[in-house]
């Protein structure tokens, strides 16, 4: 699957908009079809992510952020930091578009983020695990710092 998604970046960071209409369906379609060997692979996206300063053309970058959208999904829970960074670089982004997708790809850090500051318990009023405390306490920390560093942001610009 690994040289699958390499095939799916390059398309994203180089094709036309008809190619890479083509390689966000492969892409959905790799996820359904085995889950587990996508979550075993996604960390590929922090390669392909080192490069995003190489894509010139700014359909291509928006194409490439919108493709991160699952790998945030399976990567923000352990990640976080990592994917964060990527964020409020790509934010600063000198084309809107690509801003506003990397905002809606961003949403995915946001789901982890309550997911874990609230998680699911049941029935109502258990007790939460040791391990969910702690998850709660750095996923606190992860959203204070991320707050932090967008008003910073908000600052200078």
């Amino acid at each position: 699957m690994r040289k699958e998604l390499k095939e799916i970046f390059f398309i994203l960071k180089t094709s036309s908009q008809d190619e890479v209409k083509f390689a966000k369906k492969k892409l959905d379609k790799l996820w359904h079809e085995d889950r587990k060997s996508f979550e075993k692979n996604s960390t590929i996206v922090f390669e392909q992510m080192e490069e995003f300063d190489n894509i010139q053309n700014p359909k291509n970058q928006e194409a490439f952020v919108a493709g991160l959208s699952l790998f945030f999904l399976v990567l923000s829970d352990t990640h976080f930091k990592e994917l964060k960074d990527f964020v409020l670089k790509v934010i600063c982004h000198p084309h809107g578009h690509v801003r506003e997708q990397m905002r809606k790809t961003a949403d995915w850090m946001f789901l982890s983020l309550t997911s874990r500051i609230h998680p699911f318990v049941w029935p109502r009023g258990k007790k939460l695990a040791q391990k969910q405390i702690e998850e709660q306490e750095v996923a606190k920390n992860e959203f204070a710092e991320y707050l932090n560093d967008i008003e910073v942001l908000m600052e200078k610009y």
